[in-house]
């Protein structure tokens, strides 16, 4: 996606919550959403793919799915506020929940993010591919030159370098004699 249509988007949804919470008086500056976007982007990519996956393999979120988010929910909301497991509190845990709209909708969007996000894990293809002890020989010495060059401009991790720098020849050794 080009990042300007990614940012009028974001504009345009600022301006829309704006609107619906009442605060027709204010503008949103266009300045402020171009760098609210640097911090968004990620956040509105995949947003923009798991619709897209949604619509096109068609998914919904049954009502037993839903259900079974908001019991479960429920349980834990019960045994935390309450230190026990009792069917009439999470009954009316329950209750409590499914009558709030937003928070329905809310279950309804992670459930199909995490059935858009199982389906693009179905559909990745990984090559595994075994690693000679020289090539591990070699990403371990570009590992240090690495640590070396970062740590000559900026000398805040030297401990977290230090602690690492002997696991990594330890697994670099083990990986060349066998």
């Amino acid at each position: 996606m080009p990042e300007q249509f990614l940012i009028r988007l974001l504009y345009a949804r600022s301006s829309t919550k704006e609107k619906q919470k009442g605060k027709l008086g204010q503008k949103v500056d266009y300045q402020a959403m171009t760098l609210a976007f640097q911090n968004q982007k990620d956040e509105l990519r995949w947003g923009i793919l798991r619709s897209a996956i949604e619509v096109e393999q068609k998914m919904s979120v049954s009502e037993k799915e839903l259900d079974d988010a908001i019991w479960s929910e429920a349980e834990d909301l019960a045994i935390q506020q309450f230190g026990f497991f009792d069917k009439k509190i999470m009954r009316f845990v329950y209750d409590h929940i499914a009558r709030d709209e937003d928070r329905v909708r809310e279950y309804r969007q992670n459930i199909l993010g995490h059935k858009s996000f199982k389906w693009l894990e179905d559909q990745m293809i990984i090559n595994k591919q075994d690693i000679d002890p020289a090539s591990l020989d070699l990403i371990y010495k570009e590992y240090l030159t690495g640590l070396t060059s970062s740590s000559d401009n900026n000398n805040t991790n030297s401990e977290t370098d230090a602690e690492l720098d002997p696991t990594i020849a330890t697994l670099s050794e083990s990986t060349q004699e066998s």
